[in-house]
């Protein structure tokens, strides 16, 4: 379901007419010190592993809340979607002052587009994020007994919901994350007040709640992670 993800960052970008900037004010990278320069400041590496340390602890905490245990401890739907959205909302709230508090390789290619961030610091990101998922999944597969690891689900169609439509759901759902993103730090806007963190991370419980019986699962990150550690041969794309 990537496919949707950067289908929607498009739409995101040309939802929003003013600049964007990070939620601590990232300069515009055409402006900012060479790729070079930067590989180089300690700044950027502590903020590469920023986001590898948010995205595992998210990927973490939300995968844990996946587990299938037996009744009467089946995840609900609603605790699972607690568990994503508090989760990002918290991590977020982390790594802001750091990196940024992407915590997602698509909104990363976002700002990528927007000149918000270097190629390089793309790049980094991306990779710090997947192997930081990788890692939660690894883990949570570690400590979670094995006749229940083959629950710690990656996204898979619900009953009777097709190909087709799981891409839709997710693509529609993807755009409202994508767009909260860029309305919550656009710095032209007046302030509404409130946790920027916390309304990305509603955004995403709001998601998973509806896309429950669709997909399962909502995010690339939280179904690649999973599916390299349930024995899964193929990832949809």
């Amino acid at each position: 379901m990537f496919t949707s993800n950067l289908f929607c960052i498009f739409f995101g970008i040309l939802s929003n007419s003013t600049p964007i900037t990070d939620f601590h004010s990232m300069p515009d990278s055409r402006h900012a010190i060479s790729m070079a320069d930067e590989a180089r400041s300690i700044k950027f590496w502590q903020a590469v592993a920023a986001e590898f340390v948010g995205m595992f602890f998210f990927i973490f905490i939300g995968l844990s809340s996946t587990s299938g245990w037996n009744a009467p401890y089946i995840p609900s739907q609603v605790q699972i979607a607690l568990a994503f959205g508090l989760g990002l909302a918290t991590f977020i709230h982390v790594t802001a002052h750091i990196s940024g508090g992407h915590l997602n390789p698509a909104v990363s290619l976002a700002f990528l587009l927007l000149h918000r961030i270097t190629p390089l610091r793309c790049v980094a990101y991306s990779l710090a994020q997947v192997i930081g998922a990788i890692a939660a999944a690894g883990m949570v597969k570690v400590i979670t007994p094995a006749d229940i690891n083959d629950t710690i689900g990656p996204t898979t169609p619900g009953p009777d919901v097709t190909e087709w439509q799981a891409f839709l759901m997710e693509l529609f759902l993807t755009y409202q994350l994508v767009l909260v993103i860029f309305a919550t730090v656009d710095k032209s806007r007046p302030s509404p007040g409130g946790s920027s963190p916390l309304a990305i991370g509603i955004s995403v419980l709001v998601a998973h709640l509806c896309a429950h019986h669709f997909l399962n699962m909502f995010s690339f990150k939280s179904d690649l992670s999973p599916s390299i550690f349930t024995d899964l041969i193929m990832f949809r794309v």
